[in-house]
């Protein structure tokens, strides 16, 4: 009989620190809901910059191309490719006030129908979710999970940079 493969070995050292420890669970639990989101995405009507765009521009605000760019942390080209993707999918349209030099964008009744049923599926797969708990622990659950999100944040911008609360998600 023989001994663990090789990889199984790398794997055990690289995991031996934090297998068993509520650090574990969580990655394995993140892992889980990561697969998830995917599958919920590969059957949405927006991807993911198409979300993105759509729950900026649903303060109702005028943006243009340089506050999106800021506001979501883009280079101008990537953004002007988003938009200009949401614009041929009938999603946003450019509009420019009397008086005003730059375009600002608007979501169309098109972004808006989409955006509300995509934002509805999630509700529903959250719902489910959220349904799971034992009785009374949802509420709990949710504040634990923002103060726990706030954290994790917060230790990725320690580390890598603080990204600008403009171009945090979205906390609604």
């Amino acid at each position: 009989m023989s001994g663990p493969s090789e990889e199984t070995t790398k794997m055990n050292h690289v995991t031996r620190g934090v297998m068993g420890t509520p650090v574990w669970d969580v990655l394995v639990a993140t892992a889980r809901l990561d697969r998830a989101r995917q599958l919920s995405d590969a059957h949405a009507d927006l991807v993911m910059a198409q979300r993105r765009l759509l729950w900026l521009l649903m303060d109702g605000e005028p943006h243009t191309m340089r506050d999106i760019a800021e506001q979501l942390q883009l280079e101008q080209s990537t953004v002007n490719r988003q938009v200009n993707a949401a614009i041929t999918a009938g999603l946003l349209e450019r509009v420019k006030a009397q008086g005003e030099s730059a375009h600002s964008l608007t979501v169309t009744e098109k972004g808006l129908a989409v955006f509300s049923a995509d934002v509805a599926r999630a509700a529903r797969h959250f719902e489910a979710a959220l349904g799971a708990l034992p009785d009374g622990r949802a509420e709990e659950y949710v504040k634990l999970m923002g103060v726990f999100a706030s954290a994790y944040r917060d230790a990725v911008d320690a580390e890598v940079g603080a990204v600008p609360p403009a171009a945090a998600a979205p906390t609604a």
